[in-house]
């Protein structure tokens, strides 16, 4: 039976819209694609495109609105012209830790030189290093909304969660790490200080001791010790400690947690795990903390270790400038 003759069904077009077609393709027509230009033509001149062009470079946060009622002009038609004439597009900011001078920028490209220049001597280069940073642990450090997410179904409701805000107690701990793994996570007492004195003893006391236990065939003139530029990892004395152990120091470029694999690896996914537990005293947060990092495999830190190879070599094709990923 055919379809088309069953009287609950329509034909998919209009009889009207056939004979039209049909007219058409015998004038010549070839195609069902509309004519070119029919429509309301946008009026954007080259004059326009200047103006616009004009306000944005004297401000560059205005927005489309703003432009429109500056130039009188209609929001898609700004748009237009932004997007699709002057190809721009708008973005946020990227924070980066400081704004680097051209010597700062200098100096990171010359550390990473000389890095990779020892570094392409032989892999025994990177497992002589030891590197050690501080940071602040909460006591209870609110999961983020990406950690909170779950599966759900169309029907059901999403999931709510009320904002909390970290704890007012922290702690710091400072840690010490080479290719192998976590040498030593050291909690620094409440109220203390980490100044020069401080710091140089717990290298003298705590790490000197941790490397007789995990590193036994490792001996203290072989080490290659690297830090940041803090106060008291630069000071005077705690130079002399080191030179006194038989410690060679590594070259640091100034404001670079970019190429220091603590700030850059360690710390974000060790704050990562601890995100969402609360803790009561400092003896389970110091607990917590031990677990995790002795949780990640050797070949974990290994890859930090070749990252932050690649992340020296991404220095240099940047010319000193900060970057993200590698």
């Amino acid at each position: 039976m055919n379809m088309l003759s069953d009287a609950n069904l329509k034909p998919p077009v209009c009889r009207a819209l056939v004979y039209k077609w049909h007219k058409r393709f015998r004038e010549g027509r070839e195609s069902l694609e509309g004519d070119s230009g029919r429509g309301r033509p946008k009026l954007v001149s080259s004059a326009m495109i200047q103006r616009v062009n004009d306000v944005v470079d004297e401000d560059r946060r205005i927005t489309i609105g703003e432009i429109c009622d500056r130039i009188h002009v209609s929001y898609g038609t700004i748009q237009t012209i932004l997007t699709e004439k002057l190809c721009m597009h708008r973005i946020c900011a990227r924070w980066i830790p400081r704004l680097l001078s051209a010597d700062d920028k200098s100096r990171r490209v010359v550390a990473s030189r000389e890095f990779l220049r020892r570094y392409n001597q032989g892999d025994a280069f990177l497992k002589r290093i030891i590197t050690t940073d501080e940071t602040w642990l909460f006591f209870y450090d609110p999961e983020s909304k990406q950690q909170s997410s779950q599966w759900k179904r169309s029907s059901s409701p999403p999931p709510l969660k009320a904002k909390v805000v970290k704890s007012a107690k922290k702690n710091m701990f400072i840690f010490f790490m080479d290719m192998e793994g976590m040498i030593l996570s050291h909690a620094v007492p409440q109220g203390q200080t980490v100044t020069a004195a401080y710091y140089s003893k717990v290298i003298r006391r705590d790490l000197m001791h941790a490397l007789r236990k995990k590193r036994p065939h490792i001996a203290a003139e072989h080490i290659i010790f690297h830090q940041d530029n803090a106060p008291a990892h630069r000071a005077e004395s705690t130079t002399l400690e080191m030179d006194i152990l038989g410690f060679e120091r590594l070259i640091h470029p100034p404001y670079s947690p970019d190429l220091a694999p603590m700030d850059f690896s360690v710390f974000p996914a060790l704050k990562s795990e601890l995100r969402g537990h609360k803790f009561d005293n400092l003896d389970q947060l110091r607990y917590a903390t031990r677990t995790v990092l002795s949780q990640k495999s050797c070949d974990w830190y290994r890859g930090i270790y070749n990252t932050w190879v690649r992340r020296h070599t991404k220095c240099i094709e940047k010319n000193g400038e900060y970057f993200e990923k590698v």
